[in-house]
Parts: structure tokens; C-alpha cells; sequence
């Protein structure tokens, strides 16, 4: 990542390495980079540690043959490993702004002040407004795939042939290595507020809506938590039998004819885990009067709040760590939100088809076929909080009771 991408010139650099305490290098770890500087006006110099995500796969597979008399049996083991690890983008090493708040004449703009010098003027004596900084965690998720097959091509006739086979596939749900992620939705959970706000709602009802129709239910789920599943989604057993069939109508002339059965696949590949909770921003306040008073630093004795932009604070931390799982079933109360059900099942197609091929000449063929197919389990959006149909206002003509 660090060599490969376009991001590797601030990747030479380390917080310390420009005059910051060296703690930031700790706290940054394999993702220091050179700490992003902004002055009102001008551009800003450095960045945050961008997105990235890597992906591997490994896989193993075994097949036999083998013929007796009229039959060419087959049989075989699939079998994947699939990874996916990355992170969202992120400032790891610290964001420091710089603006006219300390070089400007008057606190209260009484007297226009502009941008350009000011904020430059700030950067050169070290007296930033605005310091931040994240931690963010990453993620390494995991999915397992295994499937068996067994096939029999029969030759019933010399002219008529049969194919048979079935094969059964097992995909596995995803894991995220330290369950670093929300895992789902349950709709009818009682929350810590379920009690509060229905008796807040029974108060002072509503005409449209009875007391007794207000419910304040559904949390968010964490894997392996309260002792469920580590898994985003759901194990699913998948069977797909095939059946095709050749006839040789004369020495020129064969039709054909398959039928098969398919499954979509949900893993780690095509899907990212839902980190929310698990990346938190740090802010330091300089001042709350204009640097009468420093609460970091004391730029009056020459110390500049860039020397301990983060100090040890009363409860002997630096930094606001991420709430990850802590705030269990409230995670996203009152927020909207998209999820994957843990319950959904991978989508199907049964495909067939029929086609007759017929030799011309001795160097050409020409085939006419018919293909066709029919799927169901498709994944479809669907909202849970949809306003029932008899408080929508229809026709053309307004209506102020709805």
C-alpha cells in the first residue's frame, strides 16, 4: 500500500519528524503520515491516511473420473478462503488549523480582517485554532465457501447421451476477525428508552395514532455479543441439480437440451462491514476567551500549543477512544440507517435451454437455441418505517385533514 499507490510521499514523514511530539508516532502507529496543516487561504499541505482495502483469495480444488461401460462419472471439491481487510479514510496523525483568530486587531471582526497573512502569521508562531485528531479502527473480515459435485454423462444409445448432476454448495456467513462491526437489525428488541418514551407518548397522544399503537422498538446487534452468532449473516446449504441431454437426429442433426439450477453469493468480496461507532475524532480546545487564557500551551512564555497538542487529561487519557460496541442496542436510535438482514438467503436462477445444431459443409456448423431463466429470492430495498396508506393524501385536490 505504502509503495504502490500514489499517496507514498507523505508516508516518508512522521509527526515527530516535523516537530510534534513523538507520541503521535505511537499513536499512529504504521499509519503515520505527514500530520495536514490548513491556513485560511491558502492550500493545505499534507493529508489524511486514505481509504484502502485488500483482497485475497485462496483456493483448493480436487476432481476424479472415471469410466465404466456407458458411463463417465466425475466428482470433485471446491473450496475458497476469502479475505478482505482495509480501512476507512482517516486522520491519524493530527489536523491542525490555522486562521486570523489570534493575529486579527479586534476578536469581534469590529475591524475587517482578512485571511491572507493572518493565518500564515499563526502557522509561523505555532498558535493553531482548531486540533484534531482520529482513531479509527480497521477491519479484516472473512467468508468461507465449499461445495462437493458428482456428474454422470450417460450414454444411453449411440445416439442418445444424458448428463446428470447435482452439486451442493455451503457458504458461510461473514466474520470480522474481533467482531468490529454492527451485525444487524432486530425489530421488535425493547430498548433502554422503550419504557420512557412510550409513558412520554401515553401523556399526550396524538388523535391519528392510539397509545396503545406506539411502539419504540428495534436496536442494532453486535456479532458475538449477548451470545450471538459472530457471523453478519446467515450460513445457507444451496443444492443445484443439472440435467442435460443430447440426440443425434441424423448424422448431420443434434439437439440438445439443459436444465440447471444457480445461487448468487454473499461474501467478503463484494460486501464491507458497517464500522459506525468504531472511528471517533479527538479535539483539543486552545482557549475559550480569545487566548486570555491557554488551556494548551502558554504561547505568554513562548510554549506553543503545537509542543503538547494533546495533554494528558484528568482521567490520564489523551485521546476519546471509539464507542465500538458499548453502546449496544442504541448504536443507531434515532438515526437512519441501511442494513443487510442476518436472515436474507442468496438469491436463485434456474436457467434452460434448447437449441438444435446442424453441420454445413465439412468446415461449418450453424445452431438455433432457445435460452431462459427464472429468478427469485432477489434482494430488494424495503423500508421499515413507512407512513401507512391511510394518512396519504391522494387526488387532485388538497387536503388539509391529511
Amino acid at each position: 500500500f505504502k509503495t504502490g499507490s500514489m499517496f507514498v510521499t507523505p508516508f516518508k514523514f512522521s509527526p515527530s519528524g516535523v516537530g510534534l511530539p513523538s507520541y503521535l508516532d505511537q499513536k499512529a502507529g504504521e499509519l503515520r503520515v505527514l500530520p495536514l496543516t490548513s491556513f485560511s487561504g491558502y492550500a493545505s499541505l499534507g493529508q489524511n491516511v486514505p481509504t484502502f482495502t485488500h483482497f485475497e483469495v485462496v483456493s483448493a480444488k480436487l476432481s476424479v473420473s472415471h469410466i465404466r461401460g456407458a458411463h463417465s462419472l466425475r466428482a470433485g471439491f471446491d473450496q475458497r478462503q476469502q479475505f478482505r481487510t482495509g480501512a476507512a479514510d482517516a486522520n491519524t496523525s493530527g489536523n491542525f488549523g490555522f486562521s486570523n483568530t489570534f493575529t486579527r486587531r479586534e476578536d469581534d471582526t469590529l475591524t475587517p480582517a482578512g485571511s491572507l497573512g493572518h493565518s500564515w502569521a499563526a502557522f509561523m508562531m505555532g498558535l493553531p485554532d482548531t486540533l484534531t485528531i482520529q482513531t479509527t479502527d480497521n477491519y479484516a473480515t472473512h467468508s468461507a465457501y465449499y461445495a462437493w459435485y458428482v456428474q454422470d454423462n450417460w450414454r444411453l444409445t449411440p445416439k442418445l447421451t444424458v448428463n446428470l448432476g447435482l452439486r451442493a454448495e455451503y457458504e458461510l456467513g461473514q466474520t470480522e476477525r474481533y467482531n468490529r462491526a454492527i451485525g444487524g437489525f432486530d425489530p421488535a428488541v425493547k430498548l433502554p428508552i422503550t419504557d420512557a418514551a412510550q409513558a412520554a407518548y401515553a401523556a399526550k397522544p396524538i388523535p391519528e395514532l392510539a397509545a396503545s399503537q406506539f411502539a419504540v422498538v428495534g436496536g442494532s446487534l453486535y456479532p458475538g455479543v449477548g451470545g450471538r452468532s459472530r457471523s453478519l449473516n446467515q450460513n445457507q446449504w444451496m443444492w443445484l441439480p443439472r440435467l442435460g441431454t443430447a440426440y443425434q437426429l441424423n448424422p448431420k442433426t443434434v439437439l440438445r437440451a439443459g436444465y440447471g439450477f444457480y445461487f448468487d453469493t454473499f461474501n467478503v468480496q463484494s460486501l464491507s462491514p458497517d464500522q459506525t461507532g468504531f472511528s471517533r475524532t479527538t479535539s483539543g480546545t486552545v482557549t475559550n476567551n480569545f487566548g486570555m487564557d491557554w488551556l494548551i500551551g502558554d504561547p505568554r512564555r513562548g510554549v506553543s500549543p503545537l509542543t503538547d497538542p494533546f495533554p494528558v487529561r484528568a482521567d490520564g487519557t489523551r485521546f476519546d477512544l471509539p464507542v465500538r460496541d458499548g453502546l449496544g442496542l442504541m448504536a443507531r436510535t434515532g438515526a437512519g440507517w441501511s442494513f443487510l438482514s442476518f436472515n436474507v438467503e442468496r438469491a436463485r436462477q434456474q436457467r434452460w435451454r434448447v437449441g438444435v445444431q446442424r453441420q454445413i459443409g465439412a468446415n461449418a456448423a450453424v445452431e438455433v437455441a432457445y435460452a431462459g431463466s427464472y429468478s427469485d429470492r432477489l434482494g430488494v430495498n424495503r423500508k421499515l418505517d413507512v407512513l401507512p396508506g391511510e394518512y396519504w393524501a391522494d387526488g387532485l385536490v388538497r387536503n388539509n385533514t391529511i
